[in-house]
């Protein structure tokens, strides 16, 4: 009797894995051509001769066939991006060496070709990367401080007029208001310069987390590396936003993802100042440091080498976190967190605050919700915290990645009602534009 022959791929499956770099290749060069025919073409810097404060709204209002091919646009990326995440799939089972690099080549190739066309796609998306532009110059141009200075104060600047927020001052944290500012120095004063400067910037960070998530999963789960990654960096979502629209969410992002990467090798206090790094930048990764120092103390076998380990990571972190604020800190509110307060319409919070409004009124229910959202997510994180520290130090630390994603979708809604929402001050946003 012949033993049962090994099961293999069959179908669709197979024929994606037969072709795999072909079938990729394809796929990007059809992405390649939705992004530029519904995107980059219509709203190029060239085509909308970088006119201040326009948006995707007030570029298709009134037009609904123009609005009907911008909603086209995403289904037919959403359709491809699904298409490319199928061949990578297929293609992660084990093969032999030349075809994955050759199915490696045509992904990264891939979202090579198609990052440099969007970055002269216009931000149609938000004016925050204008914003960010005008905040560095604020320190690298004329010496003055983002977080206590805003851009009207500097009227007479060239992106004023490009600027949306222009009563308030930095959102974001003192790491990336330094890199702003070295930005905005190396740009000079042109604004197709400065735009393409900070898109290339946030590109720097997307690289970086593509090779995090590859070296991350290679570790856990060597056969989804590549489609771990194509699920992250062919995102529609985060290629329009990160080389499209300049947003520098995946700046954080990347401090994370070393964060994570530094738990799983055991470097719990790199992997801990990795995230405060990330939390200077946008405060997010704040929320993963205890899931980290959790692991780190699981990690010691007794308690002398535990307090040595929590002082150690302790000072390191207080360290950087003065280092990075000594530059601009002049005492006062610089996070202006009682302005933050007031910001949230667009959340789950901020919609149970508008059903408190009527029996509460509007102050006592923003109090309210603001206290009861910070209550909730600090109970989220220490209960994470707690999962990892019950867990035994190697599977905790295998988990921890798991937990850590799991408890930033879980703490995101509240989050917003910690840091606010900026889209939603409508008032403030139309009297900077009147």
């Amino acid at each position: 009797m012949q033993p049962p022959s090994p099961i293999t791929p069959s179908g669709f499956a197979s024929r994606l894995t037969a072709r795999a770099w072909f079938s990729l290749a394809i796929l990007g060069g059809l992405t390649l051509l939705t992004y530029w025919l519904g995107l980059i073409l219509p709203y190029n810097v060239f085509a909308l001769k970088l006119k201040p404060l326009l948006d995707i709204a007030k570029l298709t209002r009134n037009d609904m066939a123009v609005q009907a091919g911008y909603v086209l646009t995403w289904a037919l990326l959403a359709g491809l991006y699904y298409l490319a995440w199928r061949v990578c799939r297929a293609a992660g089972r084990p093969h032999d060496e030349a075809q994955q690099r050759a199915v490696w080549v045509a992904l990264l190739g891939s979202l090579l070709v198609v990052n440099l066309s969007l970055l002269w796609l216009y931000p149609i998306g938000a004016a925050d990367l204008f914003d960010n532009i005008s905040r560095g110059r604020i320190t690298a141009e004329y010496g003055g401080n983002p977080f206590y200075q805003t851009p009207r104060d500097y009227p007479s600047d060239v992106f004023f007029r490009y600027v949306a927020w222009r009563r308030s001052t930095s959102a974001y944290g003192p790491a990336w208001e330094l890199l702003a500012a070295g930005t905005s120095r190396l740009a000079g004063d042109e604004v197709l310069a400065n735009v393409l400067a900070f898109k290339l910037l946030n590109l720097l960070f997307y690289v970086g987390g593509i090779a995090l998530i590859a070296a991350i999963l290679r570790r856990l789960a060597p056969e989804r590396a590549l489609q771990g990654v194509c699920l992250f960096a062919w995102n529609p979502l985060v290629l329009y936003e990160t080389a499209g629209n300049g947003h520098n969410d995946v700046v954080m992002a990347f401090w994370i993802l070393l964060g994570m990467y530094g738990a799983l090798r055991g470097r719990h206090t790199w992997a801990a100042l990795a995230l405060v790094v990330g939390a200077l930048t946008k405060f997010i990764p704040v929320l993963l440091v205890p899931l980290v120092l959790a692991a780190g103390l699981r990690a010691h076998l007794s308690w002398k080498s535990r307090l040595f380990f929590i002082a150690r990571t302790g000072l390191a972190c207080v360290a950087l976190i003065v280092a990075a604020y000594a530059p601009f800190w002049r005492g006062g509110d610089p996070l202006s967190i009682e302005r933050r307060e007031n910001l949230y319409t667009t959340s789950l919070p901020a919609f149970v605050q508008a059903q408190l409004e009527n029996p509460l009124g509007v102050e006592a229910s923003r109090r309210v919700v603001s206290q009861a959202a910070l209550a909730l997510t600090l109970g989220v994180v220490l209960w994470q915290a707690w999962r990892v520290w019950k867990t035994a130090p190697t599977p905790a630390l295998l988990r921890l990645p798991k937990n850590a994603s799991s408890n930033s979708l879980e703490v995101r809604v509240l989050a917003d009602a910690l840091c606010g929402n900026r889209e939603d001050a409508v008032g403030e946003r139309l009297r900077t534009l009147s």
